[in-house]
């Protein structure tokens, strides 16, 4: 998969890369999120209340086996969430009754839960000079569980916990059973044009 191989690459450079479960449910995985190395993020429904223990599982979200190990790695809030709008994204011209005050929008899937986490990754390294198998494991260490996600497949290691990743040491968490560094990436024999193509394009 030329865009896993891609995103496999800007990881090994020290980008910590975050991507959506899907939104087919059960049994349903779909590339970049099967790949076990990157960030795979599923969705909650916080049930409009403002207390964590009582968020579920959205049951849109995708979860399934890849590799030997359950995807996502972890969830976030993704249902009924206000965002900015992009006037004149499909999303935007397909959903005109999610406007919100005509700047925002709002919207449900494992999209919007990415995005939640790629918040926290932004804020967990603006405290801490972390790589991204660190950040994952920051991350996958640290997510609140409750048993309402405990009883549910797909929620990984449970939900992000952002103040609970900046002040617990690495160390203090498992190990990744699978990690990403530059040698793991690159072309097979037959297609090996393609791939220089496509990798000086990354690298450019």
């Amino acid at each position: 998969d030329p865009l896993v191989r891609g995103l496999r690459n800007l990881w090994a450079k020290g980008v910590t890369v975050v991507v959506a479960a899907g939104n087919d449910g059960a049994r349903s995985i779909s590339s970049p999120a099967a790949d076990p190395v990157l960030l795979a993020v599923g969705a909650t429904d916080d049930q409009k209340t403002a207390d964590r223990s009582d968020d579920v599982m959205a049951d849109f979200s995708s979860y399934a086996r890849s590799f030997g190990v359950m995807r996502p790695d972890v969830v976030a809030p993704g249902t009924s969430l206000v965002s900015l709008r992009a006037p004149g994204s499909l999303a935007d011209s397909e959903n005109p009754q999610a406007v919100v005050a005509d700047k925002y929008f709002k919207g449900t899937g494992t999209s919007m839960s990415a995005a939640v986490t790629s918040g926290a990754v932004a804020a967990l390294l603006a405290e801490r000079d972390v790589a991204p198998n660190d950040v994952k494991r920051l991350l996958m260490g640290t997510a609140f569980s409750s048993k309402a996600l405990d009883d549910k497949d797909g929620a990984g290691e449970g939900q992000v916990d952002l103040s609970e990743a900046v002040v617990t040491d690495v160390d203090d968490t498992d190990k990744l059973r699978y990690v990403s560094d530059k040698q793991d990436f690159g072309p097979a024999e037959e297609d090996a044009a393609t791939w220089a193509a496509f990798s000086a394009a990354w690298d450019a």
